[in-house]
């Protein structure tokens, strides 16, 4: 996938993302840089290759195989916006592991649901989802505790490559009318799926693009959302509806005018429906376009105003 150079696209037989798109960048000779993090305070700030995220993947895939989990089997994974997020996702993938990530506001009894359901043998997650788990220790899968200091710096694994169709990722919808549904998605359309897990890890790493991370986990605060856009040169945002209604209140509208973004040049939306008067607001705010977008977690995208075509708002 990340061999978008090819004239005509083919779709593989067999396919690893952390081999196929992430070793692909970490192999050129330029250290190509992956991530950008910043805590919430941004007294700690990291920029991580794609070199370093495909030697963690390796080490993660060790650890994992030393505490006996195996190709195809399930893990469950609530972990916050931290570096270690995506060095554990990649090294799961790197053993052909399949990973459900949940977000860190799952009660006890949302993380037994999601253990059962999905048959799952491990289970990884920070300090405050490992006491949530181990309330519900005893009807979910199989636990351990290990620590990747434990493991050699250049310790490295057989990638498994498995074929294009087996599953790589679990998610849980929304559960807006029922308990939430469990559904697989293989390697392959993981770039373009519609699970919004899948946009901050293999959309823009299967361009070369470098994430930036802001381990925000406080309530949505648009004045925050637009410092960070002032001070730091990121491009592209996607944001939910909900942020944009806020961005263009009269606060954020004032605060936009004095402290304009650094690079900022494309935005999307995703999730609930996106009003046309929010669209026509941030355009006069900002002079563009929010490109939004309507699909199902299980799904691609299925429609949107893509950039190059002319937006027709209905009134």
């Amino acid at each position: 996938m990340a061999h978008f150079y090819d004239a005509v696209l083919q779709r593989p037989d067999q396919f690893n993302f952390a081999v196929d798109v992430v070793d692909y960048w970490a192999a050129r000779p330029d250290d190509l840089e992956a991530m950008y993090w910043a805590s919430k305070d941004e007294s700690q700030k990291r920029s991580l290759t794609f070199k370093y995220f495909s030697r963690q993947s390796h080490r993660v895939s060790v650890l994992l195989q030393r505490l006996g989990v195996k190709e195809g089997e399930t893990m469950v994974m609530v972990v916050p916006r931290v570096p270690a997020w995506w060095e554990i996702a990649l090294g799961a993938i790197r053993s052909g592991i399949i990973i459900a990530p949940a977000t860190t506001l799952l009660t006890e009894k949302d993380i037994q649901y999601r253990c059962a359901k999905s048959k799952a043998s491990v289970f990884v997650g920070d300090g405050a989802s490992v006491v949530k788990f181990l309330q519900v220790r005893d009807e979910c899968a199989n636990s351990f505790y290990a620590s990747l200091e434990l493991v050699e710096a250049d310790a490295s694994v057989e990638d498994a490559r498995r074929d294009w169709n087996s599953p790589a990722l679990l998610y849980f919808t929304s559960g807006t009318s029922g308990p939430p549904k469990m559904l697989s998605l293989p390697q392959p359309s993981l770039g373009i799926s519609w699970g919004k897990a899948a946009w901050s890890l293999f959309g823009a790493w299967n361009c070369g693009a470098t994430l930036f991370v802001y381990d925000d986990r406080g309530p949505f605060n648009p004045q925050r959302l637009l410092r960070i856009l002032h001070l730091y040169p990121i491009t592209t945002i996607c944001a939910a509806p909900l942020a944009y209604r806020q961005l263009v209140l009269q606060e954020a509208k004032s605060y936009y005018k004095k402290y304009p973004p650094m690079a900022l040049s494309h935005c999307t939306a995703a999730g609930e429906a996106l009003n046309d008067e929010v669209i026509r607001q941030w355009r006069a705010i900002s002079g563009m376009e929010i490109r939004d977008g309507y699909g199902r977690t299980e799904t691609i995208l299925l429609c949107g105003n893509f950039s190059g075509f002319a937006s027709n708002l209905i009134t």
